[in-house]
């Protein structure tokens, strides 16, 4: 019986004495022939995630702790650079806009809160957000972000319903 060690293979490792190779854990990685995977770097993930042969990194609108997957920017912010390392790296929609967009990767998708609305928040993920001028009040603009920004109707004029216009 002629029996020997076998090499773990990329993405693989055994400890001393193991009967078996293990797959590297998603944010580690091996070359092979490992007794460990090694931990990649915040901002980067493993690839492939499990059993990861290197580490990539993270793209446009994603961030990730050391040792772990690229976690998508949530509503109502985005991140234009790879490799980003905190959520708080995401950039969150100006108040006055709001995002419905997972993982967006621009400005672009923030959407502006509608003539007669305005919104105090910051990296809002609804349009629930923006909220409507009160009665006696209108504002013909967009992206509003305060109250103040609704104006009273002038004198011999009215509106008795909420988020008007003009």
């Amino acid at each position: 019986n002629s029996a020997s060690c076998t090499s773990c293979s990329e993405g693989t490792y055994s400890r001393s004495g193991s009967s078996g190779c293990s797959m590297c854990a998603i944010g580690k990685y091996s070359t092979g022939s490992s007794a460990s995977c090694s931990s990649c770097a915040a901002g980067n993930t493993s690839f492939p995630q499990a059993g990861g042969t290197m580490c990539v990194v993270c793209p446009t609108g994603t961030w990730s702790a050391a040792e772990s997957a690229c976690q998508t920017c949530v509503a109502g912010k985005y991140s234009g650079s790879v490799g980003r390392t905190a959520a708080s790296d995401c950039t969150a929609c100006v108040a006055g806009e709001y995002s419905m967009t997972v993982g967006a990767t621009s400005s672009s998708t923030c959407q502006a809160c509608a003539e007669g609305r305005y919104s105090t928040t910051a990296g809002a993920s609804s349009t629930s957000t923006c909220v409507a001028c009160g009665t006696g009040k209108y504002s013909g603009l967009t992206r509003q972000a305060a109250e103040s920004t609704c104006t009273a109707c002038g004198g011999g004029r009215y509106s008795s319903a909420t988020g008007a216009s003009s």
